[in-house]
C-alpha cells in the first residue's frame, strides 16, 4: 500500500493525498472522471509495509494538514508549494511507525511550512 500526493495542472495550488494499493489505477481512475478537464499526475508515493500502516500514515498527514482542508468530504489541500504534501507524507509514514508523538508530528508541520520549496534558497527568501 501507499500514500500518495497527486496534483493536477488545472486545479494549481491544490494536492491529493491519499491511499492506494495501485497508485497508477487510482489516477487513471479519478482522471477519467467527466468533471476533471485534466489528468492527474503522481507527485510522490510512500510505501508503507501494510494497510494499516498506510491508513493511520493518510489519517496522520490528512490531521497534519487540516487546515489548508478544502473539504472535510474530500481528500484536497490548497498548499503554497507541493513540497509541503511531499513532507508532510514522509512524517506521517515515519509517525504512523510510532516513532513521533502527536506534538512532534505538529512541531515538524510548523519545519515544513516555513522550509523553503525545492530548488529556492533561505537566502532567495531573504532577499524578497
Amino acid at each position: 500500500m501507499f500514500v500518495y500526493v497527486l496534483k493536477n495542472a488545472s486545479m494549481p495550488g491544490l494536492y491529493k493525498i491519499g491511499r492506494s494499493a495501485y497508485p497508477d489505477r487510482r489516477v487513471a481512475e479519478i482522471s477519467s472522471a467527466t468533471g476533471v478537464p485534466t489528468p492527474f499526475e503522481i507527485v510522490a508515493m510512500v510505501d508503507c509495509e501494510s494497510a494499516a500502516h498506510s491508513q493511520s500514515a493518510e489519517e496522520i498527514a490528512h490531521r497534519m494538514l487540516a487546515s489548508f482542508r478544502v473539504n472535510a468530504a474530500r481528500e484536497f489541500f490548497e498548499l503554497e508549494h507541493e513540497n509541503h504534501a511531499i513532507q508532510a507524507i514522509h512524517i506521517a509514514a515515519i509517525a504512523a511507525k510510532g516513532f513521533l508523538v502527536p506534538s512532534e508530528v505538529i512541531g515538524l508541520l510548523s519545519v515544513v511550512r516555513a522550509f523553503p520549496p525545492y530548488g529556492e534558497s533561505v537566502m532567495d527568501r531573504s532577499a524578497a
